[in-house]
């Protein structure tokens, strides 16, 4: 069975935690990952996630494909040494609504361990011109089909 976590702020009432959360209650179906959520902060979630949600400091045990979900939890998941694959799906490009550190965004996106995944062609463009650096692919709303795709070759 495969291990699949995600690494989240928070599992709360956005947009991208119920997509996330309803594509992972999927994979439940015909049994072939094993998912696992870890946040930072406790919060109540839109959907009930019928997979394990853990805090993030039970992340360093972690030994399979990890997603994290913005810069913050991209730079926690670098800087938890484990053996797993690491990507960063940007949902959302945080860096053109609030001031954030440009070194620090970028060394997490050029970072050499980190496979990116855009949320839309539009936003593979901005990523690529932002940190000159080409994604691994495009997954729409968490489609767990299309992420498959990127991330188990």
């Amino acid at each position: 069975m495969k291990k699949l976590a995600t690494i989240v702020n928070a599992v709360d009432q956005t947009q991208m935690a119920f997509y996330m959360t309803k594509e992972l209650n999927k994979t439940l179906d015909d049994i072939k990952y094993a998912p696992i959520c870890f946040y930072n902060i406790l919060s109540h979630p839109s959907i009930t996630p019928l997979f394990a949600c853990m805090n993030i400091s039970y992340y360093s045990r972690f030994d399979g494909v990890t997603i994290a979900t913005s810069i913050e939890t991209a730079n926690m998941m670098l800087k938890t040494k484990n053996n797993s694959r690491k990507f960063l799906y940007l949902w959302d490009l945080e860096w053109l609504r609030r001031p954030l550190n440009f070194d620090e965004i970028i060394s997490v996106l050029c970072h050499p361990d980190i496979n990116i995944i855009a949320r839309s062609d539009s936003h593979k463009n901005m990523i690529t011109n932002y940190c000159n650096r080409e994604v691994a692919g495009v997954v729409d709303n968490w489609s767990i089909d299309q992420l498959e795709k990127i991330i188990w070759t």
